[in-house]
């Protein structure tokens, strides 16, 4: 997409009325759908025009979530993940970041607990990686 090319404008009443003038035509199960896209398309719109809008979180909107594993997140941080029951897990994972943090001499200055596997957004987790994120570049 070419960011100083052409600006599309959709005006969203003359595609609902539209859809309503078809939806005999249509027939009900996909006029509900195509009433459901312009749903999401006018959500969307706005979202996108909310200057506190991050990519990511247009992203969680338009793109099913995948299921981060724990033990996976671990080993990419060279830990070994302990194999134990999930409800033991939990505070073994945390002691585990916790020395791997203090042998390298950094400080912790936040902790997400989030609890729900395969939440569909995360918004406390993602506003902690935006943060390091920030502080990354800075570092480069």
């Amino acid at each position: 997409m070419n960011p100083g090319g052409e600006v599309i404008e959709v005006n969203l009443e003359e595609l609902e009325a539209l859809l309503e003038r078809k939806r005999e035509a249509l027939g009900e199960e996909d006029y509900q759908k195509l009433k459901k896209g312009l749903r999401a398309l006018s959500y969307l719109t706005e979202r996108i025009s909310d200057q506190d809008t991050t990519i990511t979180q247009l992203r969680a909107l338009l793109v099913k979530p995948s299921t981060e594993k724990t033990s996976k997140v671990l080993e990419q941080a060279g830990i070994k993940p302990p194999r134990q029951s999930n409800q033991q897990t939990i505070l073994l994972q945390t002691r585990a970041l916790r020395e791997y943090d203090t042998r390298r001499d950094w400080r912790i200055v936040s902790q997400v607990k989030e609890i729900g596997s395969g939440a569909f957004q995360r918004q406390r987790r993602e506003k902690l990686a935006e943060a390091a994120r920030r502080i990354l570049a800075a570092k480069a």
